[in-house]
């Protein structure tokens, strides 16, 4: 099955106003591997709510995302760029669609080979991304979402975010990819989940190196931060309920590629 959906991947092309590959990619996720589709729908939902908030708090930090030039034309587009986030962050883990026999791995540490295998799986995620049209502008963020703000850890190693005009969003993926499995207690059963509140005192501790430091006062903002506790709680809950029934809909169907 792994390697008919492997085959599927390298044959797919898109059909424009039917099928994308972000829709093939998600679905390919949720029925090889719902742990991963969940946590893209969550690291895609923090993602737009963190954008949204960062808009209205600190809109310059947005300046370039898709080519916007001033402050002001942020503010014009918000919705197209919190859009924008929501879904290169949906499409972060791309690149797991390649080694999704690894992350299956269960019950045992990985190897030295298989951790190495999943390290690649930004680049990999970069180079399907940037196949297609509708998600190449997502490439940079896949490709950095595992990289530090200062660019002084993560990988991989030669790419440099502060050169990418998707940087303030690669941050805020960064932030969401980790403090969404810091908190996950539902697909983790390994994982004894953080609350926000000790997530945050990671990041703060963090602010400047590994994470973004204008994050601290993001996450300082009343709104900003009930909205994200409801996310990581109701929200994740409400995620995980809904893909079982997606599944439950996928084996009662027989789907022909």
């Amino acid at each position: 099955m792994l390697e008919s959906y492997v085959d599927v991947i390298e044959r797919f092309r898109e059909i424009p106003d039917v099928l994308c590959f972000e829709e093939m990619l998600l679905q390919s996720l949720a029925a090889l591997h719902p742990p991963t589709y969940v946590h893209s729908v969550m690291v895609g939902q923090l993602t737009k709510c963190m954008c949204i908030h960062l808009i209205r708090l600190k809109p310059q930090l947005l300046v370039g995302v898709l080519r916007t030039k001033t402050v002001w034309e942020v503010q014009e587009r918000k919705d197209e760029i919190a859009d924008f986030a929501y879904h290169a962050a949906l499409c972060h883990d791309a690149g797991k669609i390649a080694i999704i026999d690894t992350i299956f791995v269960y019950g045992r540490k990985l190897t030295e080979m298989e951790f190495a295998l999943i390290k690649t799986h930004p680049e990999t995620g970069y180079e399907l991304l940037s196949r297609y049209a509708s998600t190449r502008e997502y490439a940079d963020v896949a490709l950095g979402h595992h990289k530090w703000y200062d660019n002084s850890g993560g990988y991989p190693e030669d790419f440099d975010t502060s050169k990418s005009s998707a940087k303030t969003i690669i941050d805020l993926v960064q932030c969401a990819d980790c403090m969404d499995a810091a908190t996950d207690n539902i697909g983790r059963s390994y994982n004894k989940g953080k609350t926000l509140n000790e997530f945050l005192t990671e990041l703060s501790e963090g602010a400047g190196n590994r994470y973004a430091p204008w994050l601290v006062e993001l996450f300082a903002d009343k709104t900003a931060f009930d909205e994200i506790e409801l996310l990581l709680t109701k929200g994740r809950r409400h995620n995980y309920r809904r893909t079982y029934y997606l599944l439950r809909n996928m084996q009662e169907q027989t789907v022909y590629f």
